[in-house]
């Protein structure tokens, strides 16, 4: 590791949000992910302060995610890279994902905040839960992060076996991700849940928000089996929790290839609470080739309330049935379901 004793660890600090440690090679990122990773230290790094102050190659580095050891685990810290660039990282899978597997920098975040981080020319590809940054939020804060150059890929994946990618998290149960990239020169490909911002966000947290704000995906994502979203491919508010999604000023300018259930900005919206879209866009071409198929949004199956507002689409779309320039297919699963779009 290379820590030493006296809380003088990595290349200097002391963990707290005034004097955080600080990460400055890849033998302290290493050295991070190893302690979070150890039931003996886990406790006493995972809730820390950190501070990226450098360029960081992890090419040659054998790298498990951070707090990926088990689903009992999460960072609760803060990791602020600093407007540096982690280059070459390619992690190992963890087993601990809701389908044993899972893939990122850090495998799972509950109430963090993890901002100012690039990745550049990473391949993160595997089974399960996979995204560039987190493999599962549950709750937090995600700001100003951003993937270039990288590849994303879950070849052997399917929908059965809840296989889920996204540019920036695979997973997002609760809390915001905002101003957060996906560049152009970044795919996403392969099977299963795959958006170009998250994979799918299912929030289940009671009276719990989830939130996408001023979020741009411009690279391409490649579907053979499963829904697919310039942002997300799924988001589902859980019913009887009371909870909310909102996309708030999110752009999508990269092209979207799937099967069926593909959305410029969200594959499927399956809304037993509130879902609202405000003043989100997208310009890169939907292509699919069975069903479900919209400029915006596939298929939006609405059980409490769905509200669009000032929302566009400008790129082509193309299926075999239930296409449209918007919506794929857009129903109301009941009596008292409230469907509202506007100035869209």
């Amino acid at each position: 590791f290379a820590f030493v004793d006296d809380g003088m660890a990595f290349s200097g600090g002391k963990g707290t949000v005034d004097t955080p440690y600080r990460i400055a090679t890849s033998e302290d990122l290493q050295s991070l992910s190893d302690l979070c990773n150890s039931d003996a230290s886990y406790a006493d790094f995972a809730s820390k302060a950190y501070l990226q102050v450098a360029d960081i190659d992890m090419g040659s580095v054998d790298f498990m995610p951070i707090c990926g050891k088990d689903v009992t685990s999460s960072f609760t810290g803060s990791y602020d890279g600093g407007n540096f660039s982690i280059t070459n990282l390619a992690p190992d899978s963890f087993q601990g994902g809701a389908n044993g597997i899972g893939m990122g920098m850090f495998g799972f975040i509950d109430g963090a905040t993890l901002e100012n981080i690039t990745f550049d020319g990473c391949n993160f590809s595997g089974e399960g839960f996979i995204g560039a940054l987190a493999s599962v939020m549950r709750s937090g804060t995600v700001r100003g992060v951003s993937v270039k150059n990288s590849v994303i890929a879950a070849p052997g994946g399917t929908i059965s076996s809840l296989g889920y990618s996204g540019g920036i998290v695979a997973e997002m149960q609760s809390g915001l991700i905002e101003a957060c990239t996906v560049d152009g020169n970044t795919a996403i490909s392969g099977k299963g849940y795959l958006g170009g911002i998250v994979g799918r966000i299912t929030n289940n947290v009671q009276g719990g928000t989830s939130t996408l704000q001023c979020c741009s995906f411009d690279g391409t994502v490649t579907n053979k089996s499963g829904y697919t979203g310039g942002l997300v491919s799924l988001a589902s508010t859980d019913n009887g929790k009371a909870s909310t999604i909102i996309f708030d000023r999110c752009t999508s300018t990269g092209n979207i290839k799937g099967t069926q259930t593909n959305g410029g900005l969200v594959g499927y919206i399956r809304a037993y609470t509130t879902v609202k879209l405000s003043k989100c866009y997208c310009y890169g071409n939907v292509t699919g080739s069975t069903m479900y198929d919209g400029g915006l949004v596939g298929y939006v199956a609405a059980v409490d309330a769905f509200d669009m507002n000032e929302c566009a689409a400008f790129g082509n779309v193309t299926g075999q049935y239930a296409v449209g320039g918007i919506f794929g297919y857009i129903v109301p699963n009941n009596a008292n379901a409230k469907l509202v779009v506007r100035n869209t």
